[in-house]
Formats: C-alpha cells, structure tokens, sequence
C-alpha cells in the first residue's frame, strides 16, 4: 500500500494555520493535491501582523519520519508567495 506516513498532512495544515494570518473575511485556503507519486501540500503565505515564534520542530519531524520509513523525502520550498510541501506516496506497512 502506498500512502505517506500517519499525521503528516494533519502536521502541515496545523502549521499553514499557525504561521499564516486567516480570519472569516480572509481564509487561509490549503490545497492538497496528489500528483503522481506525491502528494503536494500547497498553501498561500499570508503574513502575521506580529511574528510566530517557530522552532522548525515540526518540518524536522516530518524529515525523520520519511527517514526512517524510505529513503525518499519530502521537498519543502517557499517562493515567496506559496509555502509547497511536496511528500513522496511510500510503501506502507499494514
């Protein structure tokens, strides 16, 4: 079965929400997609009006748990407009 591991797209959404300014009148829209072998985890930067304090624990946990299921890994990369997550579909044990 091909997936990617537990709780790492509930991990990204939880991390668009802490790091991007969202409101009724202004959503903080995520899309996720899979294309191919991955699954793509894309949403908007919409910048805070005051600084989240960020360790990067969670993108770093993300990283080990692909590190000890595959020798895939995931892409992070921020172009300024987008924060993209791209996660290789691993085989999975059942």
């Amino acid at each position: 079965t091909l997936g990617v591991p537990p709780l790492v797209i509930q991990l990204l959404v939880e991390n668009a929400i802490k790091h991007n300014a969202h409101s009724v009148a202004h959503p903080l829209v995520v899309n996720i997609r899979i294309d191919h072998q991955h699954v793509v985890v894309k949403n908007p930067i919409l910048h805070l009006s005051s600084e989240v304090e960020s360790t990067g624990l969670g993108l770093a946990n993300l990283k080990e748990r692909y590190h000890l299921l595959s020798d895939e890994q995931p892409t992070i990369s921020n172009d300024g407009q987008n924060f993209i997550v791209t996660l290789p579909l691993i085989k999975l044990k059942k």
